[in-house]
């Protein structure tokens, strides 16, 4: 398992590695990822609870499938066979993509390289906040679109999907 990414990767990649080697842990996931991801360290705003469990199955389906049929083979890693990268990055980036959407639409010109959701983006993206900065700025449809959009702007940013 890599240990590049940021934090909320890194514990993604901890929850995905762990469900599959812990049936039980699995059903937890599956049952309330909301629970089991901030059991594991990821911080979920709580106005976005619902729609992270809602939307979970959608970020990563190939895991989700392989965790609701026990009879199916499990690899060692999700790494191989679901491209971890793109999961881990999805899971992660619901959290942040969450924070952005809160700022909505009228709030973007009002945000500077110092506020919190773009020092935010900057971490997660591993660029200055000056970039992050204009990345956000330029989310406007996506922010429309909503979290889930968001998410797969900053995956795409990232090259993880």
């Amino acid at each position: 398992m890599s240990t590049s990414g940021t934090t909320e990767q890194r514990i993604a990649r901890q929850v995905i590695d762990r469900a599959l080697q812990d049936r039980g842990f699995a059903r937890q996931l599956l049952g309330d990822p909301v629970a089991a991801f901030k059991q594991a360290g990821l911080s979920i705003p709580a106005d976005h609870e619902a729609e992270f469990n809602e939307n979970f199955p959608r970020i990563a389906p190939d895991f989700v499938a392989t965790l609701n049929d026990p009879g199916r083979p499990r690899p060692d890693s999700m790494e191989s066979s679901f491209g971890l990268g793109c999961t881990a990055c999805m899971v992660a980036a619901e959290v942040v993509a969450a924070a952005i959407a809160a700022v909505g639409t009228a709030g973007l010109a009002e945000l500077t390289e110092g506020s919190t959701v773009v020092v935010s983006v900057a971490d997660f993206l591993g660029i200055d906040t000056a970039d992050a900065l204009a990345f956000v700025k330029g989310l406007g449809k996506d922010i429309v679109d909503g979290v889930g959009e968001i998410a797969k702007a900053l995956c795409k940013k990232l090259g993880a999907c």
